[in-house]
């Protein structure tokens, strides 16, 4: 998959005949960061981590670069919260989304016992952590933002 993955890239470079190009979407097969440019008509991006970040029609006006990438905690976490996932930095220039978009986790360090309401999603806001939301269904967490920072599930 991946020797056919970059014969693709390698061909969209021939058939540019020396001009710049301005590739809008990593191949998933690069792993841990992901960038893409969304548009009015929504978008998935998915890390090989699983995961995502929905932009459903209508989140932006007018296409928006956005980057996803697994990261370090900015700050630490207060002593009631322990972090229970990898943490994920989405930048998208400090956009306001005009229609909420879909953080998803995968669940796979939680806990198979834990109830709803046990865990949840956390934002770093600048200054503090905050919660986010989540809920816990199909062994995802998901939460909706219109902004976004870093994240993880604590």
């Amino acid at each position: 998959m991946l020797a056919a993955d970059l014969a693709d890239c390698l061909d969209v470079l021939d058939d540019a005949g020396g001009k710049e190009i301005e590739f809008h979407r990593l191949p998933q097969w690069l792993g841990g960061s992901h960038g893409s440019a969304i548009d009015s008509g929504g978008d998935v991006i998915t890390l090989s981590s699983g995961f995502s970040v929905t932009f459903p029609q209508g989140a932006v006006d007018q296409p928006l670069s956005v980057s996803v990438e697994e990261t370090k905690l900015p700050a630490p976490l207060p002593g009631d919260i322990t972090a229970s996932s990898p943490v994920y930095k989405i930048d998208a220039n400090n956009i306001k989304l005009a229609v909420p978009a879909t953080i998803t986790f995968p669940a796979t360090g939680i806990d198979p016992s834990t109830q709803e309401g046990e865990v949840g999603i956390y934002r770093w806001d600048g200054t503090q952590w905050t919660f986010a939301g989540g809920g816990l269904k199909d062994n995802n967490i998901s939460a909706s933002v219109d902004r976004f920072s870093v994240f993880m599930i604590g």
